[in-house]
């Protein structure tokens, strides 16, 4: 663009700014968005309770079962997450009113481990189990046998 300042004579790039930003593909309902988030409770609720309850078997009983049991929850809570937090984002909050969905979408839309592949959220979670095991189970040898002792 060319213009023309006093003496002053020559082409200068012009940089508009704006805060707002328009998220044309993003939902802008707040009713769906509410709605979405009372269907995500109901869900959660079963799903997070039976990972709280796989592991709380896992913690008071440590077997290899048990651990398959939380295992399996963690990567049924981890699907979860992901889907919901995909979900999430596709809202757009901007105009909502209520401060608690803008909250809530924002806090969904963090989908943290979940983001990992199956195999490498397996791997973490194995690895965690491990670490877990390792410090609540422990050997007491007397001379040539060994007896495991859980530390609970």
């Amino acid at each position: 663009m060319t213009f023309s300042m006093g003496k002053a004579r020559g082409t200068y790039p012009i940089v508009l700014q704006t805060n707002m930003v328009h998220n044309f593909d993003k939902i802008a309902d707040e009713a769906e968005a509410k709605e979405f988030l009372m269907e995500y409770n109901s869900t959660a609720e079963t799903v997070w309770n039976a990972y709280t309850e796989a592991s709380w078997a896992y913690n008071v009983n440590i077997t290899d079962h048990n651990r398959q049991i939380m295992l399996e929850k963690n990567l049924e809570m981890s699907n979860h997450t992901l889907q919901n937090g995909l979900k999430a984002r596709q809202f757009d909050p901007t105009d909502f009113q209520d401060p608690s969905i803008k909250r809530i979408l924002k806090k969904l839309s963090d989908i943290e481990r979940a983001a990992l592949s199956e195999a490498e959220l397996k791997e973490l979670t194995a690895s965690s189990q491990d670490m877990e095991t390792t410090y609540s189970v422990a050997k007491v040898c007397k001379e040539v046998s060994c007896k495991a002792l859980i530390l609970n």
